[in-house]
């Protein structure tokens, strides 16, 4: 993901209440107006750490849809 998207996402999580979103391709966990995790394209999960993403998973092997029903899951967690 780039800074630009990073940033994107971050402003776009603002006004969003708590749950998962796409954007172009990925997956992204809002709550509490902040932008807290997501999923790339080629299903790899990260969470956002201040200004680094830490790799929490690898949900490849998942159709799309199963792949919501994870980040969602792990949101709830949070």
């Amino acid at each position: 993901m780039t800074i630009d998207e990073t940033n994107l996402l971050s402003s776009r999580a603002e006004s969003k209440k708590d749950g998962v979103y796409s954007y172009n391709g990925y997956l992204y966990a809002v709550k509490s107006g902040k932008f807290v995790a997501y999923i790339n394209y080629f299903g790899k999960a990260f969470q956002r750490q201040g200004w680094f993403d830490v790799e929490i998973g690898n949900l490849s092997h998942l159709p799309l849809s199963d792949r919501r029903k994870k980040l969602l899951k792990y949101l709830k967690s949070l």
